[in-house]
C-alpha cells in the first residue's frame, strides 16, 4: 500500500521550459540521462543543472536537522492511536520539485516496517544548489513483524535496528536513492503505560 501526499504549494505550480527555465538560455546540456528540455515542472538554476544529484535523510518539524547513521530515534504515539517516526530530506542538483518515496525495514530480517510514503512537494531553499524539505511523517506498521498477540510498533519495533530507505524523481530525469540506519526506541509514554519495554540504547 502506498500514501500519496502533496505539498499545498504545488497547486500553484504551473509547467516551466525546462534548459535553465529560460526559454533563451544556452547553457550547454549535461549528461544524456538527465532530460531538463521541454515542459518542466518546477525550476533549478542553470548552474545547478551539471552537478551529481545528492540525497540525504534526516529529521526535523520545522526545518532538515542531521540524523546520524546508526541515530536513535523515538517512536511517537500519535493523538489518534497510530505510530510514527519524523523524517526529512536534503536535496542537491535537482528542480525544486520533486517527487520523495519512504519506506523502513527491519534491519535482520529485512521485513516492511511502513508502507510507502510518497511526497511531492517544493523544496524550501538553501545554499546554492540545495534544497530542503522537513516534517515528513513516516506511519509505522507491524503487521509484517508481528507475532501473536504481540502485534503493535512498541511491542515489536522497538529496541531494534531499521533501515529507513528513500528515493527522489524530478521531471529532468534525475533518480537516486539512499538509506539509513537507526536503532528504534518507544514511545516514553509506551513505557509507562506498559505497552512497551524500556531499552537504554543500541546493544
Amino acid at each position: 500500500m502506498r500514501t500519496f501526499l502533496t505539498s499545498l504549494t504545488l497547486g500553484l505550480l504551473v509547467a516551466c521550459p525546462g534548459a535553465g527555465d529560460n526559454p533563451d538560455d544556452s547553457t550547454p546540456a549535461c549528461d544524456t540521462w538527465i532530460q531538463d528540455t521541454g515542459l518542466q515542472i518546477g525550476v533549478i538554476d542553470p548552474v545547478c543543472r551539471c552537478g551529481d544529484a545528492g540525497l540525504e535523510i534526516g529529521t526535523g518539524d520545522l526545518r532538515y536537522e542531521v540524523m546520524e547513521d546508526g541515530a536513535v530515534v523515538h517512536q511517537t504515539h500519535g493523538p489518534q492511536g497510530g505510530w510514527h517516526l519524523l523524517t526529512a530530506a536534503r536535496l542537491e542538483h535537482t528542480r525544486d520539485v520533486v517527487e520523495i518515496l519512504t519506506w523502513m525495514t527491519d534491519a535482520e530480517t529485512g521485513k516492511r516496517g511502513t508502507d510507502d510514503l510518497i511526497y511531492r512537494v517544493r523544496l524550501v531553499p538553501g545554499e546554492q544548489c540545495e534544497g530542503t524539505y522537513p516534517n515528513m511523517y513516516l506511519y509505522l506498521d507491524a503487521s509484517e513483524l508481528a507475532e501473536g498477540e504481540a502485534d503493535t510498533p512498541p511491542e515489536v519495533m522497538a529496541c531494534r535496528y531499521f533501515d529507513i530507505h528513500m528515493c527522489m524523481t524530478d521531471s529532468g530525469g534525475r533518480d537516486l536513492c539512499t538509506e539509513k540506519r537507526v536503532f528504534l526506541k518507544p514511545d516514553p509514554s509506551d513505557v509507562e503505560s506498559g505497552l512497551a519495554e524500556p531499552c537504554d540504547g543500541p546493544p
